[in-house]
């Protein structure tokens, strides 16, 4: 599986609007409460739900890049770090079983 950009259009002016509105500080909470959603989805193997809530969190982590000015790049660019340091821990948990 390759992560690929969506073919709608989340504008970072969208973001922006939505955050301007609320305030950060009130995105920040709702970005908890929505994690704290799909925890509670994941728990109880909710499938109904757990894209739903994946997608709130998606969009909330999208809206708390903007509010701490972390970009995608960097995102992606530790994503890719801890991806890598994981497979290199299994292969040495399975070098160590052998």
């Amino acid at each position: 599986m390759k992560l690929k950009k969506a073919k709608i259009a989340i504008s970072s002016q969208d973001l922006r609007f939505v955050i301007d509105h609320f305030g950060k500080d009130a995105q920040r909470h709702k970005a908890i409460e929505e994690l704290n959603e799909l925890a509670v989805a994941l728990a109880h193997d909710d499938r109904a739900n757990i894209q739903e809530e994946m997608a709130d969190v998606w969009l909330m982590l999208l809206q708390m890049m903007t509010v701490f000015n972390i970009s995608e790049d960097s995102i992606f660019a530790a994503m890719a770090y801890k991806l890598q340091r994981t497979m290199k821990r299994i292969e040495q948990e399975e070098n160590n079983d052998k």
